[in-house]
This record gives structure tokens, sequence and C-alpha cells, in this order.
């Protein structure tokens, strides 16, 4: 019985962690999903592209927060930058009318993606109400 039971501890520490694994790769992918569709917005709102192809460039890249849009002030104007080591190994460099220009889009785009959410929702509820047999439920 001891067997038994050590070798199941076993089986459940293996399952637990290939879950947990697949927990991270799963996320892996949103955010690399994520940031595909943060940067292509960037650049569509003209935010520049410099690639961290010397040495500054690239201690610049590292020092900075990956995948997050951060705000800094270069020569008395505001900037708004994001890094990207992993895919580009590089940065995106925007200032602050383009930077109001992305925050416009992503408005317009989380409202587009809610109007579709509550449309879709009131189909479902249209098909179940639908869908019900006439006469009360004979429960």
């Amino acid at each position: 019985m001891t067997a038994t039971r050590s070798l199941a501890r076993w089986v459940s520490l293996i399952g637990g962690l290939v879950l947990l694994g697949g927990c991270s790769t799963i996320g892996q992918i949103v955010e690399r999903e994520d940031a595909a569709r943060t940067e292509a917005s960037l650049a569509a709102v003209g935010f520049e592209i410099l690639p961290a192809d010397t040495a500054d460039r690239v201690a610049e890249l590292d020092e900075m927060p990956h995948f997050k849009l951060v705000t800094r002030r270069e020569g008395g104007k505001v900037i708004y930058a994001y890094a990207d080591p992993v895919k580009c190994h590089c940065e995106y460099v925007g200032n602050e009318e383009q930077h109001a220009e992305y925050d416009r889009q992503r408005s317009e785009q989380r409202l587009a993606y809610e109007r579709n959410e509550a449309q879709h929702l009131e189909e479902q509820m249209t098909l179940d109400t639908d869908t019900r047999a006439p006469g009360p439920a004979l429960w």
C-alpha cells in the first residue's frame, strides 16, 4: 500500500508540474500577442523604431522596463518609450501627439470590442429564448 501511495504522490506531483508549465506557456503566448498588438499600434501612429545596435543602446534597452510604455523627459520634451528586448531588440519612441493618437485608437478598439461582446451576448440571449419549448417547465 505504501508503494502505491508513493507512486500516486509522484504522479500527482508530475501532473501538477506539467499543468503549471502549461499555464506558464499560455501566459507567455498571451504576453507575446499583447506585445505584438502594442508594437503594431505604436508603429501605426508613428512611433520611431530604434534598434539596439550599439553598446549604449543595448544598455539603455536593458535598463528600461520591458513591454511597458513609459514616460521620460529628454531635452525638456516628454518622450514615450516602449522596450522590446525579445522580438525586435528595439525601442519604440514617440512624442505627446503620437501617444495621444495611440490612446485614442486604443479607446476606439476597446469600445468596438465591448460593443461586439454586448451584441454577441444579446444574440445568445435571443437564441436561448427562441429555443425554449412552449408551455410550462416540467420540473
